[in-house]
């Protein structure tokens, strides 16, 4: 009831069979006191993933065709991926 959702719709998002929307990600920190990425971290790893390979993609096309604002994207992509590419806490 908190969550603002039926028991049916609770036990799509606990087999994984469906993505926790925002609402549910947040919702579920609020309640549970833990991270989304403690609590769905099948989902927040596929998600991070996603990120990383679309920055390192980005990243590439920068360095192909250097510009002078290219410098400080091309920081911004490395932290980015250097940060997710850190081990998380046993998940």
């Amino acid at each position: 009831m908190l969550l603002g959702i039926d028991g049916s719709a609770l036990c799509k998002f606990e087999s994984l069979s469906r993505r926790p929307t925002i609402e549910l990600a947040v919702g579920v920190e609020v309640i549970f006191g833990h991270p989304t990425k403690e609590v769905f971290p099948a989902f927040y790893g596929e998600i991070e993933k996603a990120v990383v390979d679309r920055a390192c993609r980005l990243r590439g096309r920068y360095t192909a065709r250097p510009k002078p604002a290219t410098s400080t994207k091309l920081r911004t992509l490395d932290e980015i991926i250097a940060r997710t590419s850190q081990p998380t806490l046993g998940l």
